[in-house]
C-alpha cells in the first residue's frame, strides 16, 4: 500500500518548488556565482535561515543548472535522432536550447 503524502509534505514540496523556480530564473538572469542566498530569498520573502531549512548547503542549487542541463541534452538527442539534413537539425538545436534557457528566465 502506498503512503499518502501528508498537507505538511505536499505544502513543503510547493514551497521548495518555488525556490528552485526563483532560484533558477536568478542565475539564468545573473549566473550562479553572482546570486546571493538573500537575493533568492528576498522574492518569496524568506530569510537565509529559512532557505537552509530547505536546502541544507548553497551547493544543493547546483541541481536547478543541472535540471536545465538535462533538458537541453534530451531536446538535442531528438534533434540528431531525427531525419533532418545538418543544416536543419542545427537551426532546430539551437531553437530548442534558446527556448529552454529562456523559459527558465520568466
Amino acid at each position: 500500500m502506498a503512503k499518502q503524502t501528508s498537507f505538511r509534505e505536499i505544502r513543503y514540496s510547493e514551497k521548495r518548488q518555488k525556490i528552485l523556480d526563483n532560484a533558477a530564473k536568478l542565475f539564468a538572469q545573473k549566473d550562479y556565482e553572482n546570486v546571493s542566498l538573500e537575493e533568492i530569498g528576498a522574492k518569496l520573502k524568506l530569510n537565509k535561515a529559512s532557505l537552509y531549512q530547505y536546502f541544507r548547503a548553497r551547493m544543493r542549487f547546483f541541481l536547478i543548472q543541472m535540471q536545465v542541463i538535462e533538458q537541453a541534452n534530451v531536446a538535442l538527442e531528438k534533434v540528431l535522432e531525427s531525419e533532418s539534413n545538418p543544416k536543419e537539425k542545427l537551426k532546430e538545436a539551437v531553437k530548442s536550447h534558446v527556448k529552454i534557457v529562456t523559459s527558465n528566465n520568466r
